[in-house]
């Protein structure tokens, strides 16, 4: 839902709910069915009504992302925090598990609960991955007092800057390519360098 919008105004052919229940899913009905935002990145939006997304079972998920995996170098998923036996399925196929949690109390007890989730589901805790966004707004928590509550390190920081992500926002530009030099670009590069598995090389 919220990716289209923000990414596109053009609508899909189609959607998730509806590709997913066909009998037979390859490449071509996921193909059909996303919208092209750029050269390599290709966006299936989600269903457009709660009915529709009710009827999607994890059995789906498991056929989508077998077929997306075979066809796409990277798949996304962008999972609902209240969790459900499909959204659990997403997360168990996936290699990396990003939470976007910020310094804030009932934020990070939300983060702590769901860490507790995935200790009790023996995900190894180097698939989970804590990014904490707005980290140094004035009103949030210090890193070390976060890092205390959670019990783990934070992977990566994103700062706070209201007008670049608004301009963004406003703009359907990613933030990348409006801002370059601003502080969240770079945390995203940071964390995408991650995904990829790229090491920085040393300041001098």
């Amino acid at each position: 839902g919220d990716a289209a919008y923000y990414l596109t105004d053009t609508p899909g052919p189609s959607n998730l709910a509806e590709i997913v229940s066909q009998p037979y899913m390859n490449s071509v009905t996921i193909a059909s069915a996303a919208i092209q935002v750029a050269d390599n990145y290709y966006l299936l939006p989600a269903a457009n009504s709660i009915e529709k997304s009710s009827k999607i079972q994890p059995h789906h998920v498991d056929n989508l992302l077998t077929v997306a995996s075979a066809e796409y170098d990277f798949v996304l998923l962008d999972v609902s925090p209240s969790l459900d036996s499909v959204g659990m399925r997403a997360l168990d196929r996936s290699d990396l598990i990003y939470i976007v949690s910020q310094p804030i109390l009932n934020y990070l007890k939300a983060l702590i609960n769901l860490l507790g989730v995935f200790t009790e589901l023996n995900y190894a805790r180097q698939r989970i991955k804590v990014v904490m966004n707005k980290f140094d707004v004035d009103s949030g928590l210090s890193i070390d007092r976060v890092v205390d509550l959670i019990g783990r390190e934070v992977d990566i920081k994103v700062p706070y800057d209201v007008l670049a992500v608004d301009e963004s926002i406003n703009s359907g530009i990613p933030i990348v390519k409006t801002s370059k030099s601003s502080e969240v670009s770079v945390a995203i590069e940071s964390l995408c360098e991650d995904l990829l598995g790229i090491e920085k090389a040393p300041k001098n």
